[in-house]
């Protein structure tokens, strides 16, 4: 403890905002080993190696306000229509994650007057999710015939929130700023 009261605040601010950042690409290199299966030896290194040159490339960058609006909604625009084309062409069943489908089967069940959570999946498992998800997921399920699009449509509402809430549109990691 007497360690950390040593180190000059300067550094200790670097060291909170790179362990921040190493902290990401750890938890998410781990999503990407658990869900990336028998292709998480080739995922993990592209994954790490991309998000470091994008974090480099934007740090280095000085652009005006406006293009960081413009390239912020453009990148939350690719990647939704890249997560509605996920949703249309990968088939669920081939994939080994099944939250997806226990939110429909409970959907399909409270529909069929039928209790939610002892009909099984595809993939065997009874649902486990909340009430309200599968309120949530309602929607979804009748008009584009799968939930999937929720999570879509839950990242532009996030994305709009973020939007709206921060008013700096490029953090500053130039650790030049004092706190």
């Amino acid at each position: 403890m007497q360690l950390l009261n040593t180190i000059p605040v300067s550094i200790k601010n670097i060291l909170q905002k790179w362990g921040v950042f190493f902290m990401y690409l750890f938890v998410n290199g781990l999503f990407v080993i658990k869900y990336g299966g028998q292709f998480s030896l080739y995922l993990l290194p592209i994954y790490i190696i991309a998000i470091f040159s994008i974090s480099v490339l934007y740090i280095k960058s000085d652009l005006k306000e406006i293009i960081y609006k413009y390239l912020y909604w453009i990148l939350v625009a690719v990647f939704f229509l890249f997560s509605i084309g996920l949703n249309y062409y990968v088939d669920g069943n081939s994939l080994n994650v099944d939250r997806w489908d226990a939110m429909e089967v409970g959907i399909k069940a409270i529909f069929n007057n039928e209790y939610p959570y002892n009909i099984k999946d595809f993939l065997g498992r009874e649902s486990s999710n909340l009430p309200f998800l599968m309120i949530l997921g309602m929607p979804f399920y009748f008009l584009f015939g799968s939930v999937g699009f929720l999570q879509s449509f839950s990242f532009l509402l996030f994305s709009y929130l973020i939007f709206k809430v921060f008013d700096n549109y490029k953090f500053d990691f130039h650790f030049k700023k004092k706190f």
